[in-house]
Formats: structure tokens, sequence, C-alpha cells
């Protein structure tokens, strides 16, 4: 009785991982579309605080994986947005499995 494997939600079907996938897959668009030269239609941003914001020293020298500043901006966004979602939720379903495994008897 003891080779029975538990039957739990399969991996792909967690939002958490469901969640890093997305991140990755906008990570991919977007250095396809930097190594391409592809770039936003936006209109004029000139004057605009998201203009200060993508000519900071942050999203220019120190936070700068494209070389486009509007994708390094995005990519910053999703970062902060996605990844604490997915580290919290990963950490919270290794836990869970944990104690269920330690309470099964």
């Amino acid at each position: 009785m003891s080779d029975k494997q538990e039957k739990g939600r399969p991996i792909l079907k967690r939002n958490w991982v469901r969640a890093l996938i997305a991140f990755f897959v906008l990570q991919l668009i977007l250095i396809i579309s930097d190594r391409n030269g592809w770039s936003l239609n936006v209109r004029d941003i000139d004057g605009t605080i998201f203009d200060r914001v993508s000519k900071s020293q942050v999203f220019t020298e120190w936070f700068a994986p494209y070389n486009n500043s509007l994708f390094n901006i995005f990519s910053a966004f999703f970062t902060i947005i996605l990844l604490p979602y997915v580290i919290i939720n990963a950490i919270k379903d290794l836990f869970s499995k944990k104690q269920t495994n330690n309470h099964a008897g």
C-alpha cells in the first residue's frame, strides 16, 4: 500500500506554474522583439513621466537587459508583479505537501 502514489494536481495545473510560464513567454517575446529591432508603436512620450522613467539611470545602466528602454520597464514591471507571486505560492505548495506527507501516517 505504501507504493501507491498520491493523486494531486498536476504541476501544469497549478496557478504559480502558469504564472511562471507566462513570465518566461513574455521574456521570450521581448527578447525576440529586441533582437529583431521591433518596437512598440507608442505615441510621442517626450516630457511625460513614462519618458523620465525610461531615461532614468536605473533603466539605462543598472537594469538594461534589452536595448529598448520600454522593454526594460515592462520586464521590470512584470518581474516585480509575477515573481513574488510565483515564489510565495511555490513555497506554500511545498510546505503543504510536506505536512500532508508527514501526517499521512
